[in-house]
This record gives C-alpha cells, sequence and structure tokens, in this order.
C-alpha cells in the first residue's frame, strides 16, 4: 500500500501533466482575458472552461491508465480522506467524478 503522501504525490503529478496538455488552451484563455474588447472576456471564460474540461479528460486518461494497485490504493485515500477526495474530484471533474464514484 503507499502512503497518503506518495498517493497525492501521483495526482498532483497526473494533475500537472493534464494541465501541460491543455496549456495551448489555458493560454489562448488569457490572452483572450487581456484584451480591451468586453466580448473577447466572454470568449476567455468559455475558453476557460473548456480548457478545465480538456484537463479533467487528461487526468482521467492518466489515472485509468496507472495500474490497477496504484488506483485501487488512490481510490482508498478518496473514499477516507475528505481533503484527498476534494482535490481529487475537482481535478478528476466533478460531474464526471460524481458519475464513476457516487
Amino acid at each position: 500500500m503507499i502512503t497518503r503522501d506518495e498517493a497525492y504525490d501521483i495526482i498532483s503529478s497526473i494533475n500537472e501533466n493534464a494541465h501541460q496538455r491543455a496549456w495551448d488552451t489555458w493560454i489562448e484563455a488569457d490572452t483572450l482575458m487581456e484584451s480591451e474588447d468586453e466580448a473577447d472576456w466572454e470568449a476567455a471564460e468559455d475558453l476557460q472552461q473548456q480548457a478545465s474540461q480538456e484537463q479533467a479528460e487528461y487526468f482521467r486518461e492518466e489515472f485509468n491508465n496507472l495500474d490497477e494497485a496504484t488506483r485501487d490504493a488512490i481510490l482508498e485515500y478518496v473514499f477516507t480522506d475528505e481533503e484527498f477526495k476534494e482535490e481529487f474530484s475537482m481535478w478528476y471533474g466533478e460531474d464526471d467524478f460524481v458519475a464513476d464514484f457516487d
């Protein structure tokens, strides 16, 4: 069994990788947010939501590619540690978390 810290390091690393994979969308949203045109701000908000969804998809993909023992160990912390669950579910995508685990 892995420790909580090891489990957290794994999911944190997965989230960082997922963020990197969604980087272009995040940057595009940031660029639009800096615009002086209010219409761009609305588009930026849409892109931020899209980037967040992309990042969650990449997170789920990488999490599901872990070996079964590691996934099970992480899920043990998800279901026994509320703070761990909050971060994991946010990175996993809250709607998908509910659909997959609740």
